[in-house]
């Protein structure tokens, strides 16, 4: 099944305009026909990851017919939106139930470590990058540009910036990313 309303998904409208009551409906409906999430210029998953609505992201990945390499219109995948919002559930559950690979390229050829790398990195940030790179082995793999996540961050370096309080966190990052390269060069 699928329905687009507007060039959207009728899922992300419902997400925009309902209550839920509407997702407990919309559950019921998807148990019983698996409908297509990867349509439209945004995706719906896409848009409950934005939201942060675990019970339509959950409801989304268990009964609609997700395709984890699917991009919106932006250029991104629902593993670059869960690592933009540190959602840690979302993530591993896209990489463990579809496949999804945590080092997919959005358009740029920027994986999730280049969007964060291009940002400033706080305390919660860098947990969440360095939790991952451990955890699923992930490399530095260069974008269309031919600059790995480290070169973002060497490049930026020399900026610092303070939000409300709180450190940057780059030069750690970086710091923790050469580390990883000297005790393997394939990193």
């Amino acid at each position: 099944m699928n329905v687009l309303l507007n060039d959207k998904n009728f899922i992300v409208e419902l997400l925009q305009n309902s209550g839920y009551l509407d997702f407990s409906i919309l559950n019921m409906i998807m148990k019983k026909k698996r409908p297509q999430i990867n349509s439209g210029s945004k995706l719906a998953l896409n848009q409950a990851i934005l939201r942060g609505n675990p019970f339509m992201i959950n409801a989304l990945l268990e009964n609609g017919d997700c395709n984890p390499f699917v991009r919106d219109a932006a250029g991104k995948s629902p593993i670059h939106i869960a690592a933009a919002k540190l959602n840690r559930d979302t993530f591993e559950k896209l990489i463990r139930t579809t496949g999804a690979d945590p080092m997919m390229p959005d358009d740029d050829g920027n994986t999730f470590l280049h969007i964060m790398a291009l940002g400033v990195i706080k305390d919660t940030e860098y947990d969440f990058i360095k939790q991952m790179v451990i955890r699923h082995g992930l490399r530095l793999t260069c974008n269309k540009e031919g600059k790995t996540p480290l070169n973002l961050i060497k490049t930026n370096a020399g900026v610092s910036i303070a939000l409300r309080g709180q450190p940057n966190f780059k030069r750690k990052i970086g710091e923790f990313f050469e580390e990883r390269l000297l005790q393997n060069p394939n990193f």
